[in-house]
């Protein structure tokens, strides 16, 4: 459903995308990709500070090598993630 509405506001507002799936770490697929990309969007899941040292940050990799402009979208808050699952 989530794609479903995705791809409706993405149409209206005249924006071209396409899914893809392909194997690999996250941020170095991310940053390989964006070179044939106008803009890359990343979303940002705000892991504590420590997580984030240990697991690193694709949307802070991405941030720092893609060839082309990077928006880091947040997540909801996490009382909302806690709800939701």
């Amino acid at each position: 459903m989530g794609e479903r509405l995705l791809a409706g506001e993405l149409a209206e507002a005249r924006v071209q995308a396409r899914p893809v799936v392909v194997p690999g770490h996250p941020a170095e697929v991310l940053t390989r990709l964006g070179s044939q990309a106008d803009l890359l969007i990343v979303g940002c899941r705000g892991h504590s500070r420590l997580a984030g040292m240990l697991l690193g940050s694709t949307s802070d990799y991405c941030a720092q090598h893609a060839p082309c402009p990077v928006v880091v979208a947040p997540g909801p808050p996490p009382e909302s993630r806690m709800r939701a699952g």
